[in-house]
C-alpha cells in the first residue's frame, strides 16, 4: 500500500487497529462497538481505509454539511485531528489557551504560528456553533 504517512504513524495506526480487534468481542453488536468508538479512533480507522472510500465518505460528508469546509482528504484529516485535541482539552477541563499555544506544555514547546491560528480558528468555529444551539 502506497502511503504519505511516515513508519511511526503507520505503526501507531497498527496498533489502535489491533486492539479494536481484542475489544470488538466484548460487545453484542457491530452497532454498539461503533457507538462507543472515540473520534481519534474513527478518525484512525478512517486514515487507514483506501483513497477512493476516504474521497466517497468526503462526498457524503460535505452532502450533509459535516466536512468542516474542506475540500481534500487531507485537510478534512487535519481537521478532525484539531477537533480531537480540541475536544479532549475540553472534557478533561484542560486550557485552550494552552493547547493553543504550546505544541507540548511538558517541554514548553510552543506552537508555530499557523498552528496556533488553525487552533484558535477551530476553537472560535466551535463557539459559534455553540452559540446557535443555545438559541
Amino acid at each position: 500500500m502506497n502511503s504519505d504517512y511516515s513508519d511511526s504513524r503507520l505503526e501507531h495506526m497498527n496498533n489502535h487497529i489491533k486492539q479494536l480487534e481484542k475489544s470488538i468481542s466484548g460487545y453484542a453488536d457491530i452497532y454498539c462497538f461503533f457507538d462507543r468508538m472515540s473520534l481519534g479512533v474513527s478518525l484512525t480507522i478512517f486514515s487507514g481505509l483506501d483513497q477512493g472510500l476516504q474521497k466517497q465518505l468526503l462526498k457524503d460528508f460535505k452532502s450533509l454539511g459535516m466536512n468542516f469546509g474542506v475540500k481534500n482528504i487531507n485537510d478534512f484529516i487535519d481537521k478532525v485531528f484539531t477537533l480531537v485535541a480540541i475536544r479532549n482539552c475540553v472534557m478533561h477541563c484542560n486550557s485552550l489557551e494552552i493547547l493553543v499555544r504550546y505544541y507540548n506544555p511538558a517541554t514548553h514547546k510552543l506552537r508555530k504560528n499557523r498552528n496556533k491560528k488553525k487552533y484558535a480558528k477551530m476553537i472560535n468555529e466551535l463557539s459559534i456553533e455553540k452559540q446557535y444551539a443555545q438559541i
